[in-house]
């Protein structure tokens, strides 16, 4: 591994296990092993450093959902997204409260807020795009795009749930209320 791995895989290792705030140059340095002038060269601002950890975990967000393999059932198919967005295994819980954790950081940091905006659009248009060839024909390309705003906002929401509580839902009770959900998104 080399060190920028190293040393993001540290970065995303301490948000996930302690917050934002524990984030340091001293502490990243520490866990990945490396001196704080390596941390500095390849980030030098902590900026830099929550950018880069923010973009890697959109991007295997991303890998998650593009792997996705769409069959002709859309309740399926949604369905399938939603649960691929919510804390149902170890890594889908540590990339959640990444997520949870730069999210709330990108509220007062225009530099995160800009990566969060910019993510999220592409996101949204993967989903409608992917949702585009399964809806039934006719069905405006605003009302797909409605939707996967839709989906995206309710699994964000669920999620937080699960990552901000000691075992709030059980799987079954998400596996409910995800149903719950997708038949009210299509049945319109």
């Amino acid at each position: 591994m080399d060190r920028r791995t190293a040393i993001s895989d540290a970065i995303l290792t301490i948000i996930a296990e302690r917050g934002i705030e524990f984030a340091s140059v001293r502490e990243v340095a520490a866990l990945a092993a490396v001196s704080i002038g390596t941390v500095q060269h390849y980030f030098p601002t902590k900026e830099a450093m929550l950018a880069d950890a923010y973009t890697i975990v959109f991007d295997r967000i991303r890998a998650r959902l593009n792997g996705i393999e769409y069959g002709d059932d859309l309740r399926r198919n949604v369905t399938m997204v939603i649960e691929e967005l919510l804390p149902l295994d170890d890594r889908r819980a540590a990339e959640i409260r990444l997520h949870v954790a730069f999210a709330a950081k990108a509220a007062t940091s225009p530099p995160l807020r800009s990566i969060e905006t910019e993510l999220l659009k592409s996101v949204h248009s993967d989903l409608a795009g992917a949702l585009a060839s399964m809806w039934p024909s006719g069905t405006a390309s605003g009302r797909r795009a409605a939707t996967a705003r839709a989906v995206i906002a309710f699994a964000d929401g669920l999620a937080l749930h699960g990552v901000s509580t000691d075992g709030l839902l059980t799987p079954s009770e998400y596996t409910d209320t995800v149903s719950v959900m997708v038949n009210a998104l299509l049945a319109a």
